[in-house]
């Protein structure tokens, strides 16, 4: 059975359900297709097989048709969009569509929401509220929210593959722009299926998603995060794992992460990466560069680079650097280069961690290893004055003795892996 004829089946299993629980009513025209071959007025019944859809229809554009919805009121219990053929709906302020079954899939189809338009998917209250955008073509399937006003209400967000171990090949797009917004009640996953590419781009000044709770990224092909040009996602928590990043970049542009209890992982059961960049702001409670590994699989890697003037990753307590002290720890790398900042009350870097910070003139490295057994400094160092939270040293260069330069990082010797620091500054640019 192929991709499609399966998301077929599925979307038919779930119109029985409905049926089942009373919420389908008897006249046919509950469940509704799009039949007019070109662009019209989802409000003209002529284009509909059983006529416009109502508050509890199963509606579905496909088959190359293109749906208009210009004036506020649209309704459906579940849009199916592009499930045989690519098709396309666009929303327009003031149009707006409400979907009251709790479901929004978008197959090889193009949804875009603009000028203050919106779909609000509803929740369900045995089906639950979620929207879900995969195709099994790459780039075919794709939502785009642009305008001020303009808004995608839902759930669940699944973008890419809807199967949780990534192997029916699916993919997506989501792009966020220009004072856009998406609303997701619950967790955003952007999922890539074997040999396939997903993405998910926020973009402009307004332009947000906000996720209540977990933003996971990853999978068996190429899945991306991208946050630009004074965007922002916000979310409580995220896993970066298997073939996954997170790039946020420009100033203004931001990950926040606010829960008060979880860490964001980075190298999640496989390579993950986290990218600020450019001025670009990431902020947690707490971070892991390094996540847990499969077992028997590949070791996991995890990769966060600070870099650029003004780019900061501010965590308000514990940033570990190759696992958090598990027993199956992957390996981690934190690198902070060119001006960038990382801020955190304690990192610790364990023996599968390596932590590098550059500049133009210096490159600093630093390794469990050399923390558990202390080699001789390169430089002559005498302590200046000692800090509850951590050390500052004085060091000068044998080669150089009048020219002194400050190191502000302080190694607790003998305290083994970990390192107290108020901030790990921008030694790249002071260096």
């Amino acid at each position: 059975m192929s991709q499609l004829s399966r998301l077929r089946a599925r979307l038919l299993s779930v119109v029985g359900l409905l049926c089942l629980l009373s919420t389908c009513p008897e006249t046919p025209g509950q469940v509704t297709g799009w039949i007019n071959p070109g662009a019209d007025n989802w409000f003209n019944a002529a284009n509909w097989s059983f006529g416009v859809p109502g508050p509890s229809s199963f509606a579905r554009i496909d088959e190359g048709g293109f749906a208009l919805l210009f004036d506020p009121g649209g309704a459906a219990g579940f849009l199916s969009l592009g499930a045989n053929s690519p098709s396309l709906l666009t929303v327009s302020g003031p149009g707006n569509l409400t979907l009251n079954a709790g479901r929004l899939t978008v197959l090889t189809g193009t949804l875009r929401i603009q000028n203050g338009g919106w779909i609000d998917v509803i929740e369900h209250p045995t089906l639950g509220n979620q929207t879900e955008i995969g195709s099994s073509s790459n780039g075919a399937s794709t939502v785009t929210v642009t305008g001020g006003g303009s808004l995608l209400r839902s759930g669940n967000l699944r973008l890419g593959d809807i199967d949780a171990v990534q192997t029916s090949g699916l993919s997506g797009s989501l792009r966020v722009e220009n004072g856009g917004w998406v609303d997701s009640d619950s967790t955003g996953y952007v999922w890539a299926g074997t040999g396939k590419t997903t993405s998910a781009v926020v973009t402009g000044l307004g332009s947000r998603w906000d996720i209540a709770g977990l933003l996971s990224v990853q999978g068996q092909g190429s899945a991306s995060v991208t946050i630009a040009d004074r965007g922002a996602v916000n979310a409580q928590v995220t896993q970066i794992g298997a073939n996954g990043s997170i790039t946020v970049s420009g100033s203004g542009s931001s990950l926040n992460l606010s829960s008060t209890s979880s860490s964001t992982v980075v190298g999640y059961f496989g390579s993950g990466a986290l990218n600020v960049q450019s001025g670009g702001l990431a902020t947690a409670l707490s971070a892991v560069v390094g996540g847990p590994n499969n077992i028997g699989g590949p070791v996991s890697l995890g990769t966060a680079t600070i870099t650029g003037s003004g780019s900061r990753l501010s965590l308000s307590q514990n940033l570990f650097v190759g696992g958090d002290g598990g027993s199956n720890n992957g390996n981690g790398v934190l690198r902070v280069q060119n001006g960038g900042l990382v801020q955190a009350a304690t990192l610790r870097v364990s023996n599968t961690g390596t932590v590098e910070v550059r500049g133009t003139r210096h490159r600093w490295r630093w390794s469990a290893a050399e923390f558990e057994q202390p080699r001789r400094p390169q430089h002559r160092c005498q302590q200046q004055r000692p800090d509850y939270s951590f050390r500052r040293w004085r060091c000068v260069d044998r080669d150089r003795p009048n020219r002194p330069q400050r190191r502000p990082l302080g190694v607790r010797h003998g305290t083994g892996r970990r390192i107290n620091l108020e901030q790990l500054r921008r030694l790249a640019s002071r260096q």
